[in-house]
């Protein structure tokens, strides 16, 4: 049995977009950083690296490819009205296997780059990754709308908490880096004793420290007050992402959640509940004002060695894989929360959307004042990208 979309299916919509956008994103970190080309022995060295895979690589191939699945079965859900196994079946391995053919493109050419190497094990986290982003889209995405409409009535709310959920993981995922879990119950419990015991001799945070994780964490938890009217369901939400978010500082190995979250995260959760009374007009002038305060405050911290000139290159993914999602989740989370407050506080949306990285733009030139930053394109564009996802995401009344 077969349904139609109607005129949908031939436009092109936001996840198009967003499909160019990650595999370009890909091609981008694959060719990065190349050395000398020279693929005179580029065959001998094809797939030829299998051993010597950190984690780091591993999280970093598994989840750029699971973004380019993921989106690639989300646009195959818009045009497609198959719900027959072997149409599904066939649109998988289509999918997963051009998700392939590009890692193979890509370890292919790193094997002429004399800064890169071409790994059999890539591809193989690659496909993986890809495969479980179709099978993320296709078979667990549908069962959203159920869950939002358990928790929000209407659909423009339905909308808002799906903008402020995945800003939210967003921000977890910046902030609880590098996601690989120490499965050792005694060293969680070490952790938190260590925690109950500096907090228990009121050993305080550095006031630097702390304004600038209680300004993020207020930013967090107020944005999860937006979808609802009422304090309860703000109330429950709020908790739930202080609770994931402490959590999150015990298990993982080295987190970027200190000690001084033990501190800002429930003071910044608590404001935010009391805060949840105001009206949702007011709420996003809040979170604007507090969004930008937190992001200058990150951007505009001094770090070591002397002041550089500002570069036009995408620098996010040059080093250190897990710290270049970290970067890219941030400035992501500061996107979504950006225009989603804009969309509270009225106006066009392509107005918030543009403001995101003007503003983060400015951000970045002023570091080439700042001892030890490294100013460059990649904060505007990955706010752009997160505030247009919002938007998508704000502006849809269509599909699923």
């Amino acid at each position: 049995m077969r349904r139609t979309r109607g005129k949908a299916s031939g436009r092109w919509h936001l996840i198009d977009l967003a499909i160019v956008a990650i595999a370009a994103g890909i091609v981008y970190a694959s060719l990065a950083r190349p050395g000398r080309i020279d693929c005179a022995h580029a065959l001998s060295g094809l797939l030829r690296e299998s051993v010597h895979v950190s984690g780091s690589d591993l999280i970093g191939n598994v989840f750029a490819y699971l973004l380019l699945g993921g989106a690639l079965g989300l646009a195959w859900r818009r045009r497609s009205a198959s719900a027959l196994a072997g149409a599904r079946l066939r649109a998988g391995l289509s999918a997963v296997a051009l998700c392939a053919l590009l890692s193979f493109l890509m370890e292919a050419a790193q094997a002429c780059m004399s800064g890169r190497v071409s790994s059999g094990i890539d591809l193989i986290n690659n496909t993986l990754g890809a495969a479980l982003g179709w099978l993320s889209a296709v078979y667990l995405a549908p069962l959203w709308p159920r869950v939002a409409r358990a928790l929000a009535p209407t659909a423009p709310q339905q909308r808002m908490l799906a903008v402020v959920a995945l800003a939210a993981l967003a921000w977890l995922a910046a902030r609880s880096a590098p996601w690989l879990p120490r499965l050792e119950l005694h060293a969680a419990r070490a952790r938190a004793v260590e925690m109950a015991h500096m907090m228990g001799a009121l050993t305080l945070p550095q006031p630097a420290s702390f304004a600038r994780d209680a300004t993020q964490f207020l930013a967090l938890t107020l944005g999860l007050t937006l979808p609802w009217q009422t304090r309860w369901p703000a109330v429950m939400a709020i908790t739930l992402a202080v609770g994931s978010a402490l959590a999150a500082s015990l298990v993982v190995a080295r987190p970027a959640l200190g000690y001084t979250a033990w501190w800002a995260l429930p003071a910044a959760g608590l404001l935010a509940v009391g805060l949840s009374g105001l009206t949702a007009r007011v709420r996003g002038v809040l979170i604007l004002i507090v969004a930008l305060v937190a992001v200058m405050m990150f951007e505009l911290r001094p770090g070591t060695g002397p002041a550089r000139e500002f570069s036009w290159r995408l620098l996010v993914l040059h080093g250190n894989a897990i710290a270049g999602m970290q970067t890219a989740a941030f400035f992501v989370w500061f996107g979504m929360t950006f225009a989603a407050a804009g969309r509270v506080v009225g106006g066009p949306m392509w107005l918030w959307v543009a403001l995101s990285p003007v503003l983060l733009g400015a951000l970045e030139w002023l570091q080439t004042f700042t001892p030890g930053r490294t100013p460059d394109l990649s904060p505007p564009v990955l706010g752009c990208a997160g505030a247009a996802l919002a938007a998508g995401l704000l502006s849809s009344s269509k599909g699923r």
